[in-house]
């Protein structure tokens, strides 16, 4: 759903998919970088978002689909 959320470019209401309780369970975990990539995202905090992407590069790094997409998500 994280992926589908970051990717999907026909996704235009983020922040609905955003309120569902599933998306918390990222938190505290290893994948944590891509709740925080979402919320910011969805919250238009544009620099935050910039921020987390610079911060999480050895995550990001190793999902390909994410790495080919950083334009579009820029």
């Amino acid at each position: 759903m994280g992926m589908s959320i970051l990717l999907g470019k026909k996704v235009f209401n983020i922040s609905e998919l955003l309120d569902k309780d599933i998306i918390n369970v990222l938190m505290g975990t290893e994948f944590e970088w891509l709740y925080h990539l979402m919320k910011t995202l969805g919250q238009g905090q544009i620099a935050e978002f910039e921020k987390t992407v610079q911060n999480n590069q050895e995550f990001i790094s190793k999902f390909q689909n994410i790495v080919g997409e950083m334009t579009y998500l820029e």
